[in-house]
C-alpha cells in the first residue's frame, strides 16, 4: 500500500485533473492525503468534492509554506511507502500498481521513477528500484537531476524520511 501525498496550495486549474489520475488508478492499493496549505482559490472546495469517491483525507490550515506541509503530510501518512504528487501532477494509470509491484518483490527503500512526455498523454520510460543505492544518495539525485532523463517522480520508505 501507498501513501499518495498531496501538499495544495492554491491549485484549482489543476487539482482536479491531478486527483482524475488517481481515481483511475489500476491499482486500489493507495490511500491519499491531501493538505491544502491556506489556499485562497477553491482547491479546497475541489478537493472535498472528491472525498466521497475515494480513500481521500482532507485537512485545511493556515498557509506555511511546502516544505513544513510535505513533513506533515509524511506524519499524517498511513502506510510505510508514500509519493508526493503536485496537484499538477498527473499519476499513469498503472503508476500504483507497478510501484506496489516493485515494493513487493524488491524490498527496497526509494524507487525513482521516470516519465517521457508525449502530445497526448504520458508514459513510463524506467521504474528503478533502488538497493545498493543509499537512500540519501537517491533523494540527492532526485532533488538535484544527477541521474539520467528527468526524474518524475521518487517513492520513499516512510522509515527512512527521518
Amino acid at each position: 500500500m501507498i501513501s499518495i501525498l498531496i501538499p495544495a496550495y492554491n491549485g484549482e486549474k489543476y487539482i482536479g485533473a491531478c486527483l482524475d489520475s488517481i481515481m483511475k488508478q489500476s491499482s486500489n492499493d493507495y490511500e491519499v492525503v491531501i493538505v491544502d496549505d491556506g489556499s485562497t482559490d477553491k482547491t479546497y472546495n475541489i478537493c472535498e468534492s472528491y472525498k466521497n469517491i475515494g480513500d481521500i483525507k482532507l485537512y485545511s490550515r493556515p498557509n506555511k509554506g511546502v516544505t513544513f506541509t510535505r513533513n506533515e503530510l509524511v506524519k499524517l501518512a498511513n502506510y510505510d511507502y508514500f509519493i508526493f504528487l503536485d496537484c499538477d501532477d498527473i499519476l499513469h494509470y498503472d503508476t500504483v500498481k507497478n510501484l506496489n509491484n516493485i515494493i513487493n518483490y524488491n524490498r527496497c527503500d526509494t524507487v525513482l521513477f521516470d516519465i517521457k512526455q508525449f502530445s497526448q498523454g504520458f508514459s513510463f520510460e524506467s521504474i528503478d528500484c533502488i538497493e545498493k543505492y543509499s537512500t540519501q544518495k537517491a533523494i540527492n539525485d532526485f532533488l538535484t537531476l544527477e541521474r539520467r532523463g528527468y526524474i518524475a517522480g521518487v517513492l520513499i520508505n516512510k522509515k527512512k524520511w527521518n
